[in-house]
């Protein structure tokens, strides 16, 4: 039990510095960018498939 605790503790404590690394160079900032120019070209991806298939 005591092993799963700090199993859990680790891997909060690298994901709270990960955080804190990104948000320190903003590169947080660019990767949320990122993730919502890609997921708007998947929609217009699907969209344009779906015009094609019709």
């Amino acid at each position: 039990m005591n092993s799963q605790w700090q199993y859990s503790i680790l891997k909060i404590s690298v994901w709270l510095i990960a955080e804190l690394f990104l948000n320190l160079f903003n590169l947080d900032t660019l990767g949320d960018y990122s993730e919502f120019v890609f997921e708007q070209k998947r929609h217009l991806t699907h969209s344009v498939i779906g015009m094609e298939i019709i």
